[in-house]
């Protein structure tokens, strides 16, 4: 028999996720930058991790919808 555990979160949480991630990005991306060796050692990785949690996180606080997206059903 299999067992099914499943986690509700709302709209406000998930908003709340994105703005933490892209909080925590800022913060490290250079650790994560000076992490990065393979498969181009440019550098950057973290700056472009950055920059995308950026757009996300901007996106999601001028949706008007983002209140309301309601809930969503994440495996837990």
């Amino acid at each position: 028999m299999t067992s099914k555990q499943e986690a509700i979160i709302s709209g406000e949480q998930i908003k709340n996720m994105l703005l933490g991630a892209y909080k925590s990005f800022e913060k490290n991306y250079q650790y994560i930058n000076d992490l990065n060796v393979f498969p181009v050692p440019d550098g950057d990785t973290g700056t472009n991790m950055m920059h995308t949690m950026a757009a996300v996180a901007k996106w999601g606080l001028w949706q008007p919808a983002v209140r309301s997206w309601g809930r969503a059903v994440i495996p837990a």
